[in-house]
Order: structure tokens, then C-alpha cells, then sequence
């Protein structure tokens, strides 16, 4: 059996009269305006509708019998003229809320901007794929300001007040700018600046403290941006940096508490957080935008690289190529020429990123339209050297070897310029292949050196850039491998596949240390 609850028993919740309540009165211009128009016309308006259309009103019943004080709410000009009126004034009003809206937004953004020098951590490796830019949290979807926004709204809930503020410091720390607000009229966002000298409370809050303002009528020392009853304000700070202050606002006087402090740094953490985060977003979707040319570019060089092969019966090829950029500024090729001759060529270009990945794919298009009718590797090298001459808008100087062999009798002949050196190995030790000389591109006449070479059974040939395998003496305080241990370990390697010797080979360049320059190896065998 249910028990009725009587009647006379009610929970009443008064007013509390004894906090002095002071709610400041801010103007709305549109408001304003519409009430001046009524005053003015005679007319009110009943609607306004979205597109600038409205519906007016008379202020006097229709029929009504008018009095001598009547005579004054009587329409002054002709309802088509009032509604004429009445239209722009609506368009007006629009753009007005469009304005405001926009310097909402802005102001957000500027806050962003202002504190970005100080986010940790900039946004530079560019790992991101096409089409896999990282995704914001769901409440990203919304705008900056709409975000900041909804962290002052909680934290006014928190606290008991009514409104908050966002005051951030110019570049000269001598400023405050309003940048968001709740609770407030967008058009506070216009107004100037306010003096950091001066502003007592301000300038505690930016030493540590949680400033509170129980009665700030009482207290004109401490002075408020709006006129509310009392006050909260802190320092929003981005790591150890302040940036500006928080303020919120009641429009009761008010004994802060300690739970009220606790939200208040809760929400001005949540602030800072939240301009930190915009932040690194843009610096992650600038990276990947960045990103996205330079991996279609370093996918498109991995392309060109010819798969590991064989050749010629008894014949292998095998190569690889290391970058410390996303673009290699070296390439490898190998080919049977139309008059069964194996060639095999090995280039780097000087410069950085686009530069030398530009030269270098000049140098691969000038081979690949030369090697197609009969040529000795000197005249390859002098040719290719001419077409950079040809294509020159700056030095494009490139560092190459080119060799020729029989794969019947393994006997062949090369041409260096630069700084990419070979060696022949074996079970016996090895030989070297080329000397170091001027890179193409140096000379308008370049007359490369032919050398002869014989690859017996057994032998590897092996061209490398100076990434691997330096001789330069003006490159000796970069720590490199040595043709004996790169001999070594390809002995120790014994009969294996060139692919196989040239893993071990990469493990061992791994231990020399950062890589700090293009590596590229080139290994052809014969069995």
C-alpha cells in the first residue's frame, strides 16, 4: 500500500537575499535598433525571417478607439515604406550577427597563434602516408572558438558564475586581449586592450596565485574587466609560460571555496590545452601536406630501382640504396645493351632534397637516351657530362661510374668521375677499380679515363658512393667503412648470392654509426 505524500509538505527554494545581486546591463545593438524603429514608425515587428524578410505591426489595434496619448504610437509613414524600411534594416542586423560570428572565430584563431611559439614538440617527421592524415577527437569537428567556448561554459557551471573570459598578452607582455568569452557580448571581442600595469589582480594571477574576488565593490584596488558582483581569475599558462589570465564572473557577491579554485585550474588547463591542440594539429596537417610530395616522389625512385636479377647465365646483379632524407640524391642500374654487352652504372648528385633529386634523375635520363647505339663507358660519362651542361640553370654536379662487361669472356672497361669508388673482391683479397677525380658537371670538355678490368669466376664486382666507402680527404672526420672491412666481410660471405652479401654489408654500414649521407652499393657476380 502506497503512502501519499500530503500536500502541505513542499520544498521551497528562496531567493537568497542576503548576497546583494548586481547584473551589468550590456547593450544589444540589434535590440536597440528595432525598439527605435517601432518609436520611430509607428510600426513593430512582429517576425523577422532568415533572407532579410520581415512582418510588421502596428502599434495601435486596428479598429480601436485612439485617445489624445494614442495619437503618438499612430504610424508615422505607410506600411509598404516601413516594410521597405524594415528589410534593410533586417540585412543590416544580418551582416551584423555575420561580423560578430567571424570576429568570434578570428579572435580563437589569434589566440592560437599567439601561444604556438611556445608548443613543444614541432611536428617534423613526415612518416605520414597519403591518405592517412591523422584524425581529430569528435569534439575537433567543431571550430576553436566553439571548443574553447564549451571548456569556459563547464567551468562557469563549476565555479557558480555566470560568464568567463580569455585574456591573452601581446608580444610585449604589456597587453591583454580579450580572444574568447562566454557568458558575454561578441562585441567586447573589438574592444582595445586593457594595460597589464595596473591590473592588480591580473598580475597576481600571472605569479601563481588563484586570484578571488568576493565583493568587488569592496575591494577598487583589485579591478575587473566587466562590473560583476565577484570574481575568479588565474593564469593560463602553455608549459611553464604564461600567456594571460581566466576570468569568470557572478553577478552575486560570493565566499569562493576551495572546490571553486580546483575548477578554475582545471579549466584554464583545459584552455591552454586546448590552443596547444590546434596547435599541433595544423603543424600535423602542414607536415603531411609536405609529406605527401616528397612520398609520391621517393616511391617513384624505389620504382626505378631494377629488381635483384640475373643477368647472364653465371651472372648477378644486386643493389641498395640508403637515404637520410626522404629523397636519395643516388641511383643504380644495370641493363644488357642491345649488343649483349652488361652494363651497370652507379651515380650520386651533389645538393639537398629536390635539388639533388632533380640532378639526379636528369643524370638517369641522359644515360638511358645514350646507352641505346654503340659506346665505350668514356664516351657514356662525356655525353651525359654534356647534357648537364646542356640543362644547367646552377652547378649540377654529379658523381658517376659506368662499366661495360662481357659476360662471355669478363673482360670490360669503366669510366669514373667523382667520388664513387669500386673494388673487385675475392676469396684472395681484392683490387680497386677507379680513382677519385672531378664529379661531372666541372668541365665544359670532359675527357673521363677508360680503365680495363677482368672478373674472373668467383669475383664480385663492387661500386659504392662515398655514404659507404669515403677515400676523400676533405670528408675524414665522417666515420666510414674501409675497402678492407667492406673486403672482409664480403669474403666471409663466401659463395652467397650478391642479394645476401649485400644485407651483410648494410649490417655492417649499420654500425658505423648515424647515417649522415646517401648510401648506395652495387654488387655484380660471377659464378
Amino acid at each position: 500500500m502506497s503512502r501519499q505524500i500530503p500536500s502541505y509538505l513542499r520544498l521551497h527554494i528562496a531567493e537568497d537575499t542576503s548576497r546583494p545581486v548586481r547584473r551589468p546591463q550590456f547593450a544589444d545593438t540589434t535590440a536597440s535598433f528595432w525598439h527605435s524603429f517601432a518609436d520611430a514608425t509607428g510600426w513593430a515587428v512582429e517576425s523577422r525571417r532568415s533572407g532579410g524578410t520581415v512582418r510588421l505591426r502596428s502599434n495601435v489595434g486596428v479598429g480601436s478607439v485612439l485617445s489624445a496619448d494614442d495619437l503618438d504610437d499612430c504610424p508615422t509613414i505607410s506600411h509598404d515604406a516601413a516594410m521597405h524600411l524594415a528589410e534593410a534594416g533586417a540585412l543590416l542586423a544580418k551582416q551584423l550577427v555575420e561580423a560578430e560570428e567571424l570576429i568570434r572565430q578570428q579572435e580563437a584563431r589569434l589566440a592560437a597563434a599567439e601561444v604556438a611559439p611556445l608548443v613543444s614538440a614541432p611536428i617534423t617527421d613526415t612518416t605520414v602516408l597519403p591518405g592517412q592524415l591523422p584524425t581529430s577527437r569528435p569534439a575537433e569537428s567543431k571550430s576553436l572558438a566553439d571548443r574553447v567556448m564549451a571548456v569556459l561554459k563547464d567551468g562557469v557551471e563549476a565555479t557558480g558564475c555566470e560568464a568567463a573570459g580569455l585574456y591573452l598578452l601581446d608580444d610585449a607582455t604589456s597587453q591583454l586581449k580579450l580572444r574568447v568569452s562566454y557568458g558575454l557580448p561578441t562585441s567586447k571581442l573589438v574592444e582595445p586592450p586593457r594595460q597589464l600595469r595596473g591590473s592588480a589582480a591580473d598580475l597576481e594571477a600571472l605569479v601563481g596565485s588563484v586570484v578571488t574576488l568576493s565583493d568587488i565593490a569592496k575591494m577598487p584596488e583589485w579591478s575587473s574587466p566587466e562590473p560583476f558582483a565577484a570574481a575568479l581569475c588565474i593564469a593560463v599558462s602553455v608549459g611553464s609560460t604564461p600567456v594571460g589570465t581566466l576570468w569568470m564572473w557572478t553577478s552575486r557577491i560570493t565566499e569562493f571555496a576551495k572546490m571553486h579554485e580546483a575548477a578554475m585550474r582545471l579549466t584554464a588547463g583545459l584552455v591552454a590545452s586546448e590552443l596547444s591542440s590546434d596547435t599541433l594539429q595544423r603543424r600535423v596537417v602542414a607536415a603531411t601536406r609536405t609529406a605527401r610530395p616528397l612520398k609520391a616522389a621517393s616511391a617513384w625512385q624505389k620504382r626505378q630501382h631494377p629488381l635483384d636479377a640475373s643477368l647472364a647465365p653465371g651472372w648477378h646483379a644486386a643493389g641498395w640504396t640508403e637515404s637520410a632524407s626522404p629523397l636519395a640524391s643516388t641511383f643504380y642500374h644495370w641493363d644488357v645493351l642491345p649488343d649483349g654487352m652488361i652494363a651497370m652504372l652507379i651515380a650520386e648528385a651533389q645538393g639537398m632534397g629536390f635539388d639533388a633529386a632533380m640532378i639526379a634523375a636528369t643524370t638517369r635520363a641522359a644515360w638511358q637516351s645514350h646507352s641505346g647505339y654503340r659506346h665505350d663507358p668514356a664516351q657514356m660519362l662525356s655525353r651525359v657530362s654534356d647534357t648537364l651542361w646542356q640543362t644547367n640553370t646552377g652547378d649540377q654536379l654529379v658523381s658517376l661510374l659506368y662499366a661495360q662487361i662481357n659476360p662471355e669472356t669478363g673482360e670490360g672497361s669503366c669510366a669514373a668521375a667523382g667520388e664513387i669508388s669500386g673494388i673487385i673482391t675475392s676469396r684472395y683479397g681484392f683490387r680497386p677499380l677507379v680513382e677519385l677525380s672531378q664529379p661531372l658537371g666541372t668541365q665544359i670538355d670532359l675527357r673521363p679515363k677508360l680503365h680495363h678490368l677482368q672478373l674472373a669466376k668467383g669475383e664480385t664486382l663492387f661500386a659504392y658512393t662515398a655514404g659507404l666507402v669515403n677515400l676523400s680527404l676533405h670528408d675524414a672526420r665522417q666515420f666510414h667503412l674501409s675497402q678492407q672491412r667492406l673486403a672482409d666481410r664480403v669474403r666471409d660471405a663466401g659463395d652467397a648470392a650478391p642479394h645476401e652479401v649485400l644485407a651483410a654489408v648494410r649490417r655492417l654500414a649499420a654500425e658505423t654509426g648515424k647515417l649522415t649521407r646517401d648510401r648506395t652499393v652495387l654488387a655484380l657476380r660471377r659464378d
